[in-house]
């Protein structure tokens, strides 16, 4: 699988229209969104000590090359059910599984914001890593990016 750091699209459009001042220095930049999930994955277990059976928590409604890249790397992952507006199904939610020091993806899919309050303070309360998946939303511009890399 590739994963390495290339020039994405939106800073083709920054290159192409932008100016200088617009580059975050903190921000890694990749050429498929599977690179940079990988990435943040290793990055999150690296960083806190955690062992390779870390359990990623993902929606039920997810690109199969996610899980193809789960496979690849063997990364145990667990599905949770999405309502039909695809947010969390938190009735529906997997809590038969370890929660503390797991990680738990959550997709905007098609560039709505799907982390809500509820999301954050559940990983916050279970001691879980949220990673949040931008894939869908280049040109979503709803989140301040200096909140993000923070």
């Amino acid at each position: 699988m590739h994963i390495s750091p290339t020039l994405n699209p939106i800073d083709f459009i920054k290159a192409v229209f932008g100016s200088s001042k617009e580059y975050h220095y903190k921000l890694k930049q990749f050429s498929y969104a599977r690179g940079a999930l990988i990435v943040a994955i290793n990055s999150i277990k690296s960083a806190h000590g955690l062992n390779q059976n870390t359990t990623v928590f993902v929606p039920a409604f997810i690109c199969d090359t996610v899980i193809d890249l789960f496979k690849a790397y063997d990364i145990p992952y667990v599905y949770y059910h999405v309502t039909k507006d695809l947010k969390v199904d938190w009735k529906r939610f997997p809590l038969d599984y370890a929660l503390t020091d797991s990680i738990f993806l959550i997709v905007n899919y098609y560039g709505f914001p799907m982390c809500d309050n509820q999301t954050v303070e559940f990983t916050k309360e279970n001691k879980m890593f949220l990673i949040e998946d931008y894939a869908h939303s280049i040109l979503n511009v709803n989140k301040n990016i200096e909140d993000i890399i923070k």
